[in-house]
């Protein structure tokens, strides 16, 4: 699972490369039942505010919700794009959204829904 801002060139373009590895765990999970993706990971509720500052742009962004932009799931691959392209934006999917996956990797694996070994 990989969770990515929309941060466009000259950065390398994590939306351009993700979509490539989707395409590609299509051609090899084609006949795969798709995975469930929880609703903490795809419709995640901020319950207060979050404030996130950054010592590069000097500011303090506020989240009040979630950012999913889209997301596409093929076998065990998924790709989810968070909107923005600042450090706040890159801060918030490290500190707030990669615990969801981390959680999620462990539900997929307590119940072995989504293991193509």
């Amino acid at each position: 699972m990989d969770a990515h801002t929309q941060i466009v060139p000259p950065f390398v373009s994590a939306k351009t490369t993700n979509k490539e590895l989707i395409d590609y765990a299509q051609t090899i999970y084609s006949n795969s039942e798709p995975i469930t993706i929880p609703s903490y990971v795809i419709s995640y509720d901020i319950e207060k505010p979050i404030n996130i500052y950054s010592s590069v742009t000097k500011n303090t962004k506020i989240f009040d919700k979630d950012t999913l932009v889209e997301f596409g799931v093929v076998g065990n691959v998924g790709r989810f794009e968070f909107s923005g392209n600042t450090p706040q934006d890159h801060i918030y999917i490290a500190q707030y959204v990669q615990p969801r996956f981390w959680n999620w990797l462990r539900d997929l694996w307590q119940t072995n829904e989504g293991v193509y070994f």
